[in-house]
């Protein structure tokens, strides 16, 4: 019987398709870790070692994606918050800022979130540049839910999900406290009309 061997195009093509995939897993798997070990020792403060024992691979496999334990963190955190909190716009302007408010306030209150806060506090000055990028792209990545909305004059789009968040923000870390339903509708409706230029 004739065996068919497949086009050597092909075959190249599916080793890499199996080889990105492989390649993807570790580096989410070494995310993973990362914001484990942060978790853990609730603190910034990490190494590129720390995260390659917990991940399970060897340092250089880390090295070879992320040069810095700063870029590391950056990414890991970066790619849960996509995850964890999606801004998908439904063009439903105070529906899309309530979802936003609550995903924001149960990814706060996670432990890693709480683990993230608690860092940012003893780690402030180390990572500063690290914060203040993650916010910048936060930001621009939520302005979609109120661009389309923005009336002329209007704070831009960026400043109105700051000024969204940033109550929630403060009641959690610094008061320990927590929005109640009447509350967060009263943020979303006062956001929603200065967006709006009301």
């Amino acid at each position: 019987m004739l065996t068919t061997l497949p086009h050597p195009a092909t075959a190249a093509g599916q080793t890499a398709g199996v080889s990105h995939r492989r390649g993807a897993a570790v580096t989410d798997a070494i995310r993973s870790a990362c914001l484990d070990v942060i978790v853990e020792r609730g603190t910034l403060d990490i190494s590129i070692d720390d995260v390659a024992r917990a991940a399970g691979v060897n340092k250089t496999t880390v090295y070879r994606r992320w040069d810095t334990p700063e870029a590391l963190i950056g990414d890991a955190v970066g790619a849960h918050a996509a995850e964890q909190i999606p801004l998908e716009p439904t063009g439903d302007l105070e529906a899309d800022l309530a979802t936003l408010i609550e995903r924001v306030e149960a990814s706060i209150t996670t432990p890693l979130g709480r683990a993230l806060l608690g860092a940012t506090r003893t780690d402030g000055e180390r990572l500063a540049e690290l914060r203040r990028t993650f916010w910048s792209e936060r930001l621009a990545l939520a302005a979609p839910i109120v661009e389309p909305h923005r009336a002329p004059g209007a704070p831009s789009a960026e400043q109105l999900v700051e000024w969204l968040v940033a109550p929630l923000h403060f009641r959690i870390v610094e008061r320990a406290g927590a929005f109640d339903a009447g509350e967060r509708a009263a943020l979303v409706d006062a956001v929603a009309r200065l967006t709006r230029g009301g």
